[in-house]
């Protein structure tokens, strides 16, 4: 057989190259290296072996009369042993006198091999260290990259040490509940892994905070100059970061059709300085997708244009719950679904003109309407101060910021651009209902029957191409706004004695009867609606 030129890169070419005895010496040196040394660099010289020192060092471990090595801490199979020290030490040690060759069980061996692998340098010692079980599930917890690993994936990434991993007596576990995103970091840490590390940017004041001087005054531009939205948004932006994992019940929603306002720069630029990997953003595929991964370990959220006008409505439960919910569900693919606290305070941005339904009696959203672009100077100036240690000192700003009179349930102030985009969303009945009650028809707010309030409003709808509706409908709504009482009896000058259906306004005058005060209410219509109608006719 024609020998290798090649360097010997395994034992075969070793054993080619210098024959067996120099394969023994080196596996006999590599069992002299302490544990916790994968791949020990062999000496020069072996140490010869002795049946004095096998018996020092070895044990037949029982049932499986495999061999215990003792100071590396593994068992050995009798035939690799046997090749080991050759076949003379061996019977020797296998036949020594009577009680000369010490017996172990293997029972009593498992937990010291769980430690030195544990405690070795890479492969099985690597993922016992790095990777933590999450019982009972189908995950684990991967410590380097802080993200949660299915095991299916986890077998192809440490493929070589998957199986001894998985069985390990070691192996860390920890209850799937004990794994949690908690930004006040009280939880405590003995049995919990929590997913939160801290904060990325430490704060820097500097004299009167110049250093983050443009950045305010963005800020303050994007609010009009609005010192109410200006002084509300500031310290709505202070108040989790001053208080870590505070979940503030309210929201920002920054709107309008003046692009290049500065709204993406401030919240997904500056912000993002401050608030780090702890910043996302996100947009309509987020929102629509069946997993929604993307939400979990946020500390500042920022929407951008997430609902297309068809679906302006259908989401409104889900940013409710994100605005205001304590927890949420948290769906990955490929892996089991688990709960986590919600510390996300969400910020809104759109070009729309009405990008979300805002209800009249809404006390979640802070809107506003940026009215003019976002000067070259002062943009010149924010990209300078965030290469300058701006976010930082903006950071420590916002940190001083006075707070006490401020909570996570502060309610924000009514802008013109909340007016402007509750009067949007207003159904049609409800503006009508607020122009009755505020005097603005032709017909005064008092007690009326339903079925000539109808009329108004049909009439109403057709001056102002408004949807109309059925008046059991019409009259349901407004029933949610005032009493309505059936069969009441009146007698008007026009219809007679007769019973109807009221909406009761106010209360009946001392010196009337019900029936006189209903009846007045309904003659005063009949002045307003009657003329109306034979004009109509002899139109």
């Amino acid at each position: 057989m024609t020998k290798p030129t090649k360097r010997p890169s395994d034992f075969n070419d070793l054993h080619v190259l210098h024959g067996l005895d120099a394969v023994k010496q080196q596996l006999l040196a590599a069992l002299d290296q302490p544990a916790g040394n994968d791949s020990p660099a062999p000496p020069e010289v072996a140490e010869p072996l002795s049946l004095e020192k096998l018996l020092k060092r070895y044990a037949l471990a029982m049932p499986d009369a495999k061999v215990w090595d003792s100071h590396a801490r593994k068992l050995i199979k009798q035939s690799a042993f046997k090749a080991y020290v050759g076949l003379d030490l061996f019977k020797q040690w296998m036949e020594p006198e009577a009680g000369t060759r010490r017996t172990v069980q293997i029972d009593d061996v498992v937990p010291q091999i769980a430690a030195a692998q544990k405690e070795g340098a890479g492969g099985l010692a690597s993922a016992l260290m790095r990777y933590v079980y999450l019982n009972p599930s189908s995950s684990a917890w991967d410590r380097d990259k802080r993200e949660m690993v299915a095991l299916a994936d986890l077998r192809y990434a440490i493929a070589a040490d998957f199986d001894q991993w998985l069985k390990h007596p070691l192996r860390p576990q920890i209850p799937k509940a004990n794994l949690v995103f908690d930004p006040t970091q009280s939880v405590c840490t003995d049995n919990h892994i929590n997913m939160f590390k801290g904060l990325p940017l430490e704060p820097a004041p500097d004299p009167n905070y110049d250093k983050s001087r443009h950045m305010r005054n963005m800020l303050y531009q994007l609010c009009n100059k609005d010192d109410e939205a200006y002084d509300w948004l500031c310290k709505w932006l202070a108040y989790p970061l001053q208080h870590v994992g505070a979940k503030m019940a309210t929201a920002v929603l920054m709107h309008s059709d003046v692009h290049g306002s500065g709204k993406s720069f401030f919240f997904d630029g500056v912000m993002r300085a401050v608030y780090g990997e702890y910043c996302r953003t996100f947009g309509q595929q987020q929102l629509e997708s069946q997993y929604n991964d993307w939400i979990s370990q946020t500390l500042f959220g920022v929407f951008e244009e997430v609902l297309s006008r068809s679906q302006r409505y259908s989401h409104t439960g889900t940013l409710k719950q994100m605005i205001t919910g304590g927890k949420f569900r948290v769906e990955k693919k490929y892996m089991a679904g688990w709960e986590e606290a919600n510390h996300m305070n969400c910020v809104f941005l759109s070009n729309e003109v009405q990008p979300l339904p805002v209800e009249p009696s809404d006390r979640r959203f802070l809107v506003i309407w940026p009215e003019s672009t976002l000067l070259d100077e002062l943009q010149k100036g924010v990209d300078h101060e965030l290469l300058n240690g701006g976010a930082a000192s903006f950071y420590a700003w916002l940190l001083s910021l006075d707070i006490s009179e401020f909570g996570p349930h502060t309610k924000p102030p009514m802008t013109d651009a909340k007016r402007r985009l509750i009067d949007f969303g207003r159904p049609s009945w409800e503006v009508f209902y607020e122009e009755w009650q505020g005097d603005e028809l032709d017909v005064p707010y008092c007690s009326c029957l339903v079925k000539d309030l109808f009329k108004v409003f049909e009439r109403w709808c057709t001056q102002r191409r408004e949807h109309c509706m059925g008046q059991n409908k019409f009259s349901g709504f407004i029933a949610s706004k005032e009493k309505r009482r059936r069969d009441l009896e009146y007698k008007s000058r026009n219809k007679g004695k007769s019973k109807g259906t009221f909406f009761i306004i106010h209360r009946c005058p001392d010196d009337k009867t019900q029936e006189e005060w209903l009846s007045g209410c309904v003659d005063v219509y009949d002045d307003v609606l009657l003329p109306i109608e034979e004009r109509e006719k002899n139109t």
